[in-house]
C-alpha cells in the first residue's frame, strides 16, 4: 500500500485557507507532484456537498449541527481522503476535526466532540490524521470581517486549541 501524505489548512472565516490551498496545489504540481487532490470538510462528495448547503442555508441548533458536520466528514474520510491516501496521493483539506473543536466547542465539550470525531473517522481514525497542519490566523488582515469581534473571537478558540493540542503532544 503506498502511503500519500494528507496536509490540512485551518484558520477562522475570511483568512485565505482556499486561496492558500490552491497556491500550495498549484505550486507542488509545478514542482512535479502530480498526484496532488483538495478537499474541503464539509464537502468534496456528493453527500458532503448537500450537507454544506443545509448547513449554510437553514437555521439549525447546535446538535443538528454538530451531527450533519460528522456526517460530511465520515463521507469525506470514506470516499475520498483514505482512498487518495491509499493511492499515494498527496491530500490537501481545507478544514478538518480542529475547527469543530473551535467552532462546535462553544456549545459542546471536548470529550464528546473528540467521541463524535472518532465515529466519524471509525476504523481510518489513524490514517485519516494530518501529518502537517497549516493554521492561518489572519492577524495582518485588515478587512472589516477579520476585525469582528465574532472573528476575533473564534481566532482566539483557535490559539487555545493548537496550545492545548502542542502541549499535551
Amino acid at each position: 500500500m503506498n502511503k500519500g501524505l494528507f496536509i490540512l489548512l485551518e484558520g477562522a472565516n475570511g483568512v485565505g485557507k482556499s486561496t492558500h490551498l490552491s497556491l500550495l496545489a498549484a505550486n507542488l504540481q509545478e514542482a512535479g507532484y502530480n498526484n496532488v487532490i483538495t478537499c474541503r470538510d464539509p464537502g468534496s462528495t456528493p453527500i458532503g456537498e448537500y450537507l454544506r448547503i443545509l448547513l449554510s442555508e437553514e437555521k439549525l441548533n447546535c446538535t443538528t449541527q454538530l451531527f450533519l458536520f460528522m456526517a460530511a466528514r465520515l463521507e469525506l474520510v470514506n470516499n475520498l481522503i483514505i482512498p487518495a491516501l491509499e493511492r499515494g496521493q498527496i491530500v490537501l483539506c481545507d478544514r478538518f476535526s480542529p475547527s469543530t473543536f473551535v467552532y462546535q466547542g462553544q456549545n459542546f465539550s471536548d470529550e464528546l466532540i473528540s467521541s463524535l470525531d472518532l465515529l466519524a473517522r471509525g476504523e481510518n481514525f489513524r490514517r485519516a490524521k494530518p501529518e502537517l497542519v497549516f493554521f492561518l490566523d489572519g492577524q495582518n488582515i485588515k478587512s472589516e470581517g477579520m476585525q469582528t469581534p465574532e472573528s476575533q473571537n473564534i481566532i482566539k478558540r483557535y490559539y487555545t486549541y493548537y496550545q492545548r493540542v502542542l502541549c499535551e503532544g
